[in-house]
């Protein structure tokens, strides 16, 4: 179930975790901080799998948490950077290995067009000339992907979390259905409304707490440098959370 793990590696993950709680503390959770978090991850090289699998959780955790935040402030744009938009992507002549670097926020359309380009025609000659190639997918697919793909058996826990994605994008659907006062955010107009108005809005916001971030900290804690003792039960706890899901 993974072997011995070095004093370099565990002071590593111990960093690592600790940086996920500070960051967690401070409400400093943000894309980048969380794709570095990543990539620390990667940097570590071998673990146990059991160790592995409860830091890559934990950045889930964080990356739903932030992206669930985001969504029920109905900030459209961040919220999309962690769910759907590619952090990294490119347009490639088909045929060509030459690669052409696409700015993530604006539409390939009008990148490839250039001013006064027809809208039809350039999307026509995208279509027949280029293809679209995605080098770095949107955090959360990536994690998700890297979980399903992970050693240690989590299937409740992968239902969770894609459970987590769909109440996202839900909350995010229902906010552009808010016709908000220009320039008020969605917290202060609840605080505008009455009782049964505010119940109605709020049962549509996701609120997402961080109680299995800190359960799955605690555990690392608890094992960090050492077999566990039942590590069949993870994945079965690890299914059941406190945060609301579609």
């Amino acid at each position: 179930m993974g072997g011995s793990i070095s004093l370099s590696r565990i002071d590593g993950l111990r960093f690592l975790n600790g940086g996920l709680d500070q960051a967690a503390l401070r409400g400093r959770v943000n894309e980048p901080f969380l794709d570095q978090s990543l990539h620390s991850l990667d940097d570590l090289g071998r673990q146990p799998r059991f160790l592995h699998w409860l830091t890559l959780a934990r950045i889930t955790e964080l990356t739903l948490w932030c992206a669930a935040g985001y969504a029920d402030s109905g900030w459209f744009t961040a919220t999309g950077d962690l769910l759907f938009n590619p952090r990294r992507k490119f347009l490639s002549r088909k045929n060509s290995s030459e690669l052409i670097e696409l700015d993530r926020h604006r539409p390939i359309s009008e990148q490839a067009g250039g001013p006064g380009a027809d809208c039809g025609s350039v999307i026509y000659k995208l279509k027949k000339e280029f293809r679209l190639v995605i080098e770095k997918k949107a955090l959360m697919p990536e994690l998700l992907s890297r979980l399903k793909s992970h050693p240690l058996p989590s299937q409740p826990y992968l239902k969770q979390v894609e459970s987590r994605m769909t109440r996202i994008s839900s909350t995010l659907s229902f906010q552009a259905t808010l016709n908000l006062p220009p320039g008020m955010e969605v917290e202060t107009y609840l605080r505008l409304l009455g009782g049964e108005q505010r119940a109605l809005i709020e049962s549509q916001l996701c609120r997402f707490d961080l109680a299995l971030f800190h359960k799955f900290g605690d555990w690392i804690e608890t094992n960090l440098g050492r077999n566990p003792v039942e590590v069949s039960g993870l994945a079965a706890d690890s299914g059941k959370a406190s945060q609301q899901a579609a």
